[in-house]
């Protein structure tokens, strides 16, 4: 497992990631190497890993689940005895803390290089013909053999591991004795009338493709590939004889496909046929794993003989096996067991027509001691795109962390809505303003056709493009009594080019590390740079239409927004303030995009928006 847990000097919290390993006999839990580990952060910004093969066997990637599905694991058990993992040099920092800590260690920097008056505080990037190259500041990543015994470790060599975009692959063979490598090596420039292929970063960088072996120190002996494979893209899995590894490639990066390949260990690389060639599964369902995984269980490691599971219940979190193939299932560890006294209120699934007359459905979340007849305060949760299917959505799990959990809400007596809001890419003549409000109000009427919502009590909450939803919203409808809008967007055309403020720290690359642009080109559909239509744009950003809001609205927003900085909030809310009409603006210095960097910070936000719709719901009683 990973930990930040301190030992020794350390400071209180951790300041790294370290490999820890449980002893089941002892029930004692160890570190097992000082290296810090190369770790991915939420959201995928920073460092991205994926791990296959080991004793686990199979081509299917290591996870570690975070609740929000979003993190791979840096290690893969070789044996009963030795884990391979991705570490990082001496004096580097893992990416889940060093994300949010890189500014501060930049200001600082900068602060003495002001006050000493010695040297310059600039940081340089260049375009074109004075772009940069990557290859001068690429991060490296060492790959390392720990015996989880002994905590001898043995490094196998370095590669490179661009932080920004695309994922550093290893594959270990079937019979143990070498690695397959595909190693992000920098971002593939762009040009002028250059289209996102994919919304997907694995296509937005070049990768080398190698071969390591396990036994000894060695470098990867980098693979030279043919013009049609000259982007490889992802590592697929070996064939059962440790010969050849699958990969995908393309030629071109415009191309919108790639095309299969073989690289046997003697370094040639021949285009492949999926018919003509024995390629086993990705994500292969090893010895009927998942056949033997318990009702709601999420699978963690199989293997010939046995599943390795985690349970999230509402007793606790448990950790499992179960033996193959009898099917026996045994609970190891159980953790968080206080859970078990809390009354997590019930969830339903409604019925309900939405723009178009489209059948969705929404979830609702009732309040602790809920009395049937009895009209509640209504908080409508909106994230334009999000499509219910059951009454156990992902917003209402119970372990969600943070401000993202509606539990804490609803424990205070409020109902939680959370609608369906189809969202058609954002196309000319589509207009998903109009479908916004047509696919959520209707929701809001079924809640109060039903005898649950009162309609003078109707509240709003979103965070990211859910915090753009409800900005969206109270410029088009005044039915919401208080809005609450976390990190979101206001105006798209300035958050499109804007640079990630945490990429501080990254000489010549700072540039690189916002996905803005391309989250708008092609993951929201806009298909082109707000320079070639600025009134797409702007007719999606809801500072636009800012002179309509009556509804009374909070505005959260972190210094170090990833997204969109905190101007998109305060643009917003001196446009507010202007009109003389009531908002509320709490920026939280040193916060990112999740607003969850300090437990304090977290209960300060939890208690702001409950008082703020307290203010404006609860008056309102009848």
């Amino acid at each position: 497992m990973l930990s930040t847990r301190p030992e020794r000097a350390e400071p209180r919290g951790g300041d790294n990631v370290h490999l820890y390993v449980w002893d089941r006999a002892s029930d004692k839990i160890r570190r097992i190497t000082e290296a810090p580990v190369m770790t991915q952060t939420p959201y995928s910004s920073l460092s991205k890993l994926d791990l296959r093969g080991g004793a686990g066997g199979g081509g299917a990637t290591h996870n570690c689940q975070n609740g929000i599905g979003m993190e791979n694991a840096p290690f893969a058990w070789l044996d009963d005895g030795r884990l391979l993992t991705v570490t990082l040099p001496a004096g580097q920092v893992s990416a889940l803390i060093d994300e949010g800590g890189r500014p501060f260690d930049r200001t600082a920097k900068t602060w003495i290089a002001l006050r000493d008056a010695v040297s310059p505080t600039v940081s340089a990037m260049g375009s074109g013909a004075e772009r940069i190259s990557d290859q001068d500041h690429v991060p490296r990543a060492i790959i390392r053999i720990v015996n989880a015994d002994t905590q001898a470790a043995s490094i196998l060599g370095e590669v490179p591991a661009y932080p920004f975009e695309g994922s550093l692959t290893l594959s270990v063979s079937p019979n143990g004795e070498q690695i397959a490598v595909l190693a992000p090596r920098g971002a593939i420039p762009p040009t002028r009338d250059l289209r996102i292929p994919k919304f997907d970063g694995e296509w937005m960088v070049e990768k080398q493709l190698g071969i390591m072996a396990l036994a000894g120190a060695s470098k990867v002996r980098w693979l030279a590939p043919p013009e049609a494979a000259r982007y490889p893209l992802e590592l697929l899995d070996w064939a059962p004889d440790s010969r050849t590894v699958w990969f995908r490639a393309r030629a071109r990066f415009e191309d919108t496909s790639a095309a299969l390949f073989a690289a046997d260990v003697a370094a040639e690389i021949r285009p492949a046929s999926p018919n003509s060639e024995a390629l086993p599964g990705r994500n292969a369902d090893p010895s009927g794993a998942l056949a033997g995984l318990p009702k709601g269980a999420e699978l963690l490691e199989a293997r010939d003989d046995a599943i390795l599971w985690r349970e999230a219940t509402k007793t606790g979190l448990h950790l499992g096996r179960t033996l193959l193939p009898d099917g026996k299932s045994t609970r190891l560890l159980t953790v968080n067991t206080h859970l078990a006294s809390v009354d997590w209120g019930e969830t339903r699934l409604v019925d309900y027509l939405g723009a178009g007359g489209q059948s969705l459905k929404a979830a609702v979340l009732l309040p602790p001691g809920y009395q049937e007849g009895t009209r509640y305060p209504v908080i409508t949760w909106v994230y334009q795109g999000y499509v219910v299917r059951t009454a156990d959505e992902f917003v209402l799990n119970p372990y969600m962390p943070g401000i993202h959990n509606m539990r804490l809400y609803a424990a205070q007596g409020y109902v939680v809505l959370v609608p369906s809001i189809p969202s058609h890419r954002i196309l000319p003549g589509n207009d998903p303003k109009a479908e916004l409000a047509d696919n959520v109000l209707p929701a809001v009427d079924k809640l109060i056709s039903l005898g649950i919502a009162d309609p003078e009590r109707l509240g709003l909450w979103g965070h990211s493009f859910g915090g753009h939803s409800v900005y969206t919203l109270v410029t088009q409808t005044n039915r919401f009594k208080a809005a609450v809008a976390l990190s979101g967007l206001t105006d798209i055309a300035q958050a499109h080019g804007q640079f990630d403020p945490t990429a501080s720290g990254y000489p010549g690359i700072e540039h690189e590390k916002s996905r803005n642009w391309t989250i708008f080109e092609s993951g929201r559909g806009f298909g082109q740079p707000p320079y070639e239509d600025p009134t797409h744009y702007s007719n999606n950003s809801p500072i636009a239409n800012v002179g309509r809001v009556e509804t009374p609205l909070l505005m959260i927003h972190g210094e170090f927004d990833i997204r969109g900085g905190p101007a998109q909030a305060e643009t917003f809310f001196h446009a507010l303030y202007r009109q003389g009409k009531t908002a509320r603006l709490l920026r939280y210095w040193g916060e990112s995009h999740g607003l969850g960097l300090s437990p304090a910070n977290i209960r300060d936000i939890v208690h702001e928006t409950l008082d703020w719709l307290d203010r404006y719901l609860r008056k309102r009683a009848r």
